[in-house]
């Protein structure tokens, strides 16, 4: 019985010990967190519940800033926090990865002229699997917080780009309407010339046709304001019972910035994109992978039998049941880890390439706008202003 009980503790022991071998889900958590607020300015919402909530200092009773429209965005679109499920689930699965199996106890029962036996037997072969194991979990991890950081930094974007048609639309709208206002008093001043007899019945229709489509213009525009109010409320999480506040007008910095050059700006976008260094990580997932399934080929299995016969002291030993690999090299895992590494390389050179032609496409884009912007400020919008007051 005492060798029993010795064996029982060192099976104990070896099972303690790899227990205290942590997986770093915390660690990971917080580097997460760290990096997801560098990129964003903002912590991500976790755990805590799917309901609508304003995050903490935002304060929309007065109008929604560009700022605040980010806040909200990140904290309750339902596209994104449903992405950011996706991490706990990763935690889930580096959890189950550090997991120990569990010992088997099997006992035969002395029937007839049989003796009693058992044994405890417990896998081995976690030793060298479960690190493996691990370190895939590990790296599937970080490539989800790595992509998810790419994704609210999209979301950010797209909450740019809805403000800015927000803006785009409010002041179309308000130009529109002006317009109507003005073809409506030129349509009401040529109906009175038309009953004096000073223009034409056909003057006055196009009069009146121009002030028709002034007013069509301006309607059309009050809809696409509403359409880009609902696409924006949309982005934000908004329920359908709480009504988008007044949007504060974007603002443009002027005179515009110096752009510095494009390959100083590439080189800088391939070292912080997150995507860039969600490919590398599928690389390092994909190696481990394959380490992982070379180790598996080999199964170990300790055990400990005990035989109490009737007539005889108790027999107590170690033994281990080795799996022979003569049949099975488990050669699909290890076939399917290689070409997953194959495929992580060449989504790495996808992702860099993909980076790079948005860049130039928005670093081209961004200097168009700028030489328009200086064109009307320099050129077009003195001549427009000169023409205004030679006609007062």
């Amino acid at each position: 019985m005492n060798r029993i009980v010795r064996w029982g503790w060192l099976l104990i022991l070896l099972a303690v010990s790899l227990w205290g071998c942590g997986t770093g889900e915390s660690v990971q958590r917080k580097e997460f967190a760290d990096t997801f607020t560098r990129h964003t300015g903002r912590q991500p919402r976790m755990g805590e519940g799917t309901g609508f909530h304003l995050p903490e200092g935002v304060d929309v009773s007065d109008s929604l800033s560009r700022d605040e429209a980010v806040a909200i965005a990140l904290f309750n679109n339902a596209a994104f926090q449903s992405t950011l499920a996706d991490l706990e689930i990763s935690f889930a699965r580096l959890q189950q990865a550090g997991l120990i199996a569990n010992p088997v106890f099997s006992v035969l029962f002395p029937i007839g002229p049989k003796q009693l036996e058992a044994a405890l037997s417990w896998p081995l072969a976690v030793f060298w699997q479960r690190p493996l194991r691990i370190k895939v979990a590990r790296n599937q991890a970080a490539v989800v917080a790595q992509e998810l950081v790419a994704h609210g930094l999209e979301l950010i974007r797209e909450v740019d780009h809805q403000l800015a048609a927000v803006t785009l639309a409010q002041r179309q709208v308000a130009l529109l309407t002006r317009e109507q206002e003005a073809a409506a008093a030129l349509s009401d001043l040529a109906a009175r010339r038309w009953q004096v007899g000073e223009i034409s019945r056909l003057a006055w229709r196009n009069f009146q046709a121009d002030s028709l489509l002034a007013y069509n213009r301006a309607w059309q525009m009050r809809q696409q304001l509403q359409q880009a109010r609902h696409r924006l409320a949309e982005l934000l999480g908004l329920p359908a019972n709480r009504p988008l506040p007044p949007v504060q007008p974007a603002r443009i910095r002027l005179p515009l910035p110096a752009l510095p050059a494009e390959d100083s700006l590439l080189t800088l976008a391939l070292a912080a994109r997150p995507e860039v260094r969600a490919a590398e990580l599928q690389a390092q997932e994909a190696g481990a992978r394959a380490g992982l399934a070379t180790a598996e080929v080999f199964q170990l299995i300790g055990v400990l039998d005990a035989n109490f016969p009737r007539d005889a002291d108790r027999e107590v030993g170690p033994g281990l049941e080795v799996s022979l690999p003569l049949l099975n090299w488990n050669g699909g895992r290890r076939r399917e880890a290689r070409e997953q590494m194959k495929q992580a390389l060449w989504r790495y050179v996808q992702v860099r390439q993909a980076i790079t032609r948005q860049l130039r496409d928005a670093y081209s884009a961004l200097r168009s706008a700028q030489n328009r912007v200086r064109l009307w400020r320099s050129e077009l919008l003195p001549h427009l202003r000169e023409a205004a007051r030679q006609t007062l």
